[in-house]
């Protein structure tokens, strides 16, 4: 039986993804959100990296009785290059799709529209800079579900750069059950690792069984909490039409950080409602 996902939502396995477009148009859009979005498009850009908790720091050194302490000039070991972190209008743009679970196929669907049950439901997601893309699913229970990073799929990378495109859960599709309601999805993407980091550890320590079940669950959901009560209110939202253009899958949804301020994390809710 398929794991259950915010009460609501099953997880179903899928066939081989093919995306099935309509033919290319010029789409309607809101103005703002999309034309900061690609206003602020880079290349993909190396990230520092996420610290590993179980690498102990190097023992410091031994001084020895008559020496003057350890020799200068060495080498420390130091992160990859990596682009500045903070930038202005940091944006995501992601679409929903009905997913046949069978085939693999999908095809476009509107994030406004009202799902059935039965229905299977897939996220593309795409960013104008890189960054670490976090996904999270509310469950009934209150608790926080990682969808990607996934347990499921520990090898998976949750680096999402430039132009790459990211289905949301991977190998898999949500499938819309009873009671009727609205699912709610965490989603952070986030250029300085040190701000999510105690949100990744979490998720490692769910998978792990580190800590045990529930505090980990404790964890993610008070990262969860504090990474949404400190996004600010300066993001903006934009959405292309049904149709697609260059750039653009059909009904997709642009949410980008408004201020001229750099940012180094965009954060933002995806609700899917259904009955």
């Amino acid at each position: 039986m398929s794991p259950r996902l915010a009460g609501t939502l099953l997880l179903a396995a899928i066939g081989p993804i093919v995306a099935q477009q309509p033919p290319a148009q010029q789409a309607k859009e809101t103005a703002g959100a999309r034309e900061l979005f690609f206003t602020a498009a880079s290349e993909k850009e190396t990230l520092p990296p996420i610290a590993k908790p179980e690498t102990p720091p190097p023992p410091p050194p031994v001084v020895k009785k008559g020496s003057t302490g350890p020799k200068t000039g060495g080498t420390a070991p130091k992160r990859p290059p990596a682009a500045t972190t903070a930038i202005v209008h940091l944006g995501l743009t992601y679409s929903l799709n009905l997913v046949n679970s069978a085939t693999g196929t999908s095809q476009p669907a509107d994030s406004d529209q009202t799902f059935h049950k039965g229905q299977c439901v897939g996220i593309d997601f795409k960013s104008n800079r890189s960054g670490y893309l976090y996904v999270l699913a509310l469950q009934s229970s209150g608790d926080w579900q990682p969808l990607l990073p996934s347990p499921e799929m520990p090898d998976e990378s949750n680096v999402l750069d430039p132009g790459q495109r990211i289905r949301v859960p991977s190998g898999y599709c949500f499938e819309i059950a009873d009671p009727p309601g609205t699912e709610t999805l965490f989603v952070v993407l986030a250029r300085d690792p040190d701000e999510i980091y105690n949100l990744n550890e979490a998720i490692r320590r769910r998978a792990t069984g580190t800590t045990g079940k529930a505090a980990a669950a404790r964890l993610v959901k008070s990262e969860v909490d504090r990474l949404s009560s400190s996004a600010g209110g300066n993001t903006k939202v934009g959405k292309s039409g049904p149709s697609s253009s260059k750039g653009d899958a059909p009904n997709s949804v642009y949410v980008v950080n408004g201020s001229q301020q750099a940012q180094t994390r965009l954060v933002t809710q995806i609700r899917i409602r259904h009955q």
